[in-house]
């Protein structure tokens, strides 16, 4: 998995997924030993530098995404650029939760897409208000 690219955090990740259904099957005594279980967490080299993705896109980046989108999705693409919602938020959104006029817009709801539905936020947090881009 490193030669291929994969962080550390990736492969202790997998590992963890791994070795659990294995010490379920132990503890049931489905299984006589974990085989996963001499597998210890992955370190890496002590000088590598660590990945970071914040998930940002860069100004060129979202001009190129911008100019590429048909007209119709210039709008969704604006709201997740600039205000940082998730899709399924800009996906519940109601005309009366967009302010044009003072240039806000009001998180109430989220579309999940699994259970194919309006939901609550899931936190107090969840319910904001956030500034509209000029």
């Amino acid at each position: 998995m490193r030669e291929k690219g994969s962080t550390v955090a990736t492969i202790n990740r997998t590992l963890r997924t791994m070795k659990a259904p294995l010490f379920f099957a132990l503890e049931r005594e489905l299984i006589e030993r974990n085989v996963m279980q001499r597998f210890r967490p992955f370190e890496g080299k002590k000088n590598e530098a660590k990945k970071v993705n914040c998930g940002w896109f860069s100004e060129a980046e979202v001009q190129a995404i911008v100019t590429a989108a048909l007209p119709m999705e210039r709008a969704l693409i604006g709201l997740l650029c600039f205000t940082g919602m998730r899709p399924g938020e800009c996906y519940a959104l109601h005309w009366p939760e967009l302010d044009l006029e003072i240039g806000r817009v009001r998180v109430l709801r989220s579309w999940d897409h699994r259970g194919k539905m309006f939901v609550e936020p899931k936190t107090k947090a969840g319910n904001r208000i956030l500034p509209l881009s000029g």
